[in-house]
């Protein structure tokens, strides 16, 4: 399944993300700028190909969720866009080149959104002891 603007609207549908309104007052043109770039981002973050995202097909249960990533960072970039365009003081503030709470990859200064991080890396939530 290709990531793309379809796929970005029906993961942001109204009875199922809590940002779906967001998602929906963004134009068209806007929506489809904002997914290439975020594929982009993604795809230099994790050290491949563009074309090799479009190429990952993934369900629910699967993960790394490259698709869900993307879609999510197409939202943050466009709401950290109209955050310095509008200036406004409820949304996420944008320190230089970085904004509050995202991860940049180190040496580059790529942010990824803290949301789209989250279907990228898993963070082990167990405590492995080994014998040595």
């Amino acid at each position: 399944m290709a990531i793309d603007v379809t796929g970005a609207n029906t993961y942001f549908g109204v009875t199922v993300h809590v940002k779906a309104a967001t998602w929906t007052e963004v134009s068209a043109n806007l929506k489809a700028a904002a997914v290439a770039h975020a594929k982009r981002v993604v795809a230099r973050f994790l050290n491949i190909k563009v074309s090799e995202l479009d190429a990952d097909t993934t369900d629910d249960d699967d993960f790394p969720r490259h698709d869900v990533a993307v879609y999510e960072q197409a939202l943050w970039m466009v709401q950290q866009s109209d955050a310095v365009v509008n200036g406004e003081e409820s949304a996420p503030k944008v320190i230089g080149s970085k904004s509050e709470g995202a991860v940049e990859q180190e040496n580059f200064g790529w942010t990824i959104a803290p949301e789209a991080m989250r279907f990228l890396v898993e963070y082990p939530r167990v405590i492995r002891l080994f014998r040595g």
